[in-house]
């Protein structure tokens, strides 16, 4: 989200933080990421992005993209469900995949990915878009 680096404080600080702080082996191999909803979208994101960092990314029921014309049914452009509408959109985990080149694809390849999702969620149509695409 603007002006919200979030993603820059998690690489950073939080999580050089946390391995300094507690027993942990601070490498690709030990290292992985989860997350539920919209933090599972954001585990796949970074996981997307850093795959140096993580061996494993475990999405639950992740928001992992938004139909472009999610944003365009808001009245007010800069409120905070549209400015959030239009941050997932543009990280969009599947637009990533899809967009990547054979070089980014076998980085990709380096990570166990692990997505789950629920057959009633409503965000099992974006789960398997993604599952397909990445196979």
């Amino acid at each position: 989200m603007p002006g919200w680096a979030y993603e820059t404080f998690f690489f950073t600080e939080f999580l050089p933080y946390v391995e300094k702080r507690f027993r942990v082996i601070g490498d690709k191999r030990n290292r992985a990421v989860a997350g539920l909803s919209m933090g599972g979208g954001g585990a796949t994101c970074y996981g997307q992005r850093h795959t140096e960092l993580f061996c494993a990314v475990y999405a639950m029921s992740a928001l992992m993209d938004i139909p472009e014309e999610g944003a365009a049914r808001f009245n007010d452009p800069n409120g905070k469900l549209a400015v959030l509408t239009r941050s997932v959109i543009e990280k969009s985990c599947v637009k990533y995949v899809t967009g990547a080149d054979e070089e980014r694809k076998n980085e990709l390849r380096s990570v166990a990915w692990f997505v789950d999702c629920g057959d009633d969620d409503f965000l099992l149509d974006r789960t398997v878009i993604l599952n397909f695409i990445v196979q």
